[in-house]
């Protein structure tokens, strides 16, 4: 399947994208889908390029994190150490991949704005290789995340394979919010302090650290609009809490995701043409 046709310019190619040509490139052509690797593999490579323990870096991170906090809670809160250590780690592994995308992928038109000026490609391979790179990060720190919780005598069950389809909401959802984003970052350099702002709230707003439990029920359906709350919930039922998800959950992050992609979408098929005169 090819997203263009022949005769096209790369100014005309970008600007005939459809809409999942757009936010999905993997459907496009063989052409398109090796540069999108080749982007992602570049990205992994700069990242870990002296690091000797390379990508177990993604799943260290969240490890040390998980240590801290469990013992902090333990001694401190007397909450116990290896149920909270699981449930934080559950946590931390999905707002890992949701910050990292949502940091990097904003910036993304501009830090390739060589690529943008240089060469014509489809520019919506530039944000979706950010994604494609931090997936792998995932697909690394999911098989950690499963050893240490056995090893802490935490068992899984059959709703781990729920973990796929988290994923991919997920996903979807964080492809609308970067080109939503990123294109606007191209004109609004801003765009980024306010995303490591948002983030930083963000964070504590959603149920990394803590349960849903915590807080009082009578704050649930506003606290369940919150999308933070959403992804965290689907990543746990999978990794801790060996449910079903919450179709609450499931409904709320959907409709975030539409919203986020088609606002992404019409964003960037309004700036896209000049984004080689502004980065």
């Amino acid at each position: 399947m090819s997203c263009y046709e022949p005769s096209m310019t790369g100014e005309q190619r970008n600007e005939s994208d459809n809409f999942w040509g757009r936010l999905i490139p993997w459907f496009c052509d063989g052409r398109t889908r090796f540069v999108l690797w080749r982007l992602a593999l570049k990205d992994l490579k700069a990242k870990y390029k002296s690091a000797v323990l390379g990508l177990l870096w993604t799943a260290i991170q969240p490890l040390l994190t998980m240590v801290v906090l469990s013992l902090v809670f333990s001694y401190v809160m007397r909450i116990t150490a290896t149920d909270y250590a699981v449930l934080v780690l559950s946590g931390l592994v999905a707002w890992q991949f949701h910050s990292t995308v949502i940091q990097s992928g904003t910036t993304a038109f501009v830090d390739n704005s060589d690529l943008l000026k240089k060469l014509a490609f489809p520019r919506s391979i530039v944000p979706a290789s950010v994604v494609l790179t931090n997936l792998i990060h995932l697909v690394v720190a999911i098989p950690v995340y499963i050893l240490v919780a056995s090893v802490l005598g935490f068992e899984m069950s059959w709703h781990f394979v729920l973990i796929i389809p988290a994923v991919l909401l997920h996903t979807l959802f964080l492809l609308g919010w970067i080109f939503l984003t990123a294109s606007l970052h191209v004109h609004f350099r801003d765009m980024k302090y306010i995303m490591q702002a948002l983030l930083q709230a963000w964070f504590y707003l959603s149920p990394v650290l803590y349960p849903v439990s915590m807080i009082p029920e009578k704050w649930h359906a506003l606290y369940n609009l919150n999308p933070g709350t959403n992804i965290v919930e689907l990543y746990r039922s999978a990794l801790y809490s060996h449910t079903l998800p919450d179709p609450v959950h499931v409904l709320n992050l959907a409709i975030w995701t539409l919203v986020l992609g088609a606002a992404g979408s019409y964003l960037y098929r309004r700036f896209s043409p000049n984004f080689a005169d502004h980065v």
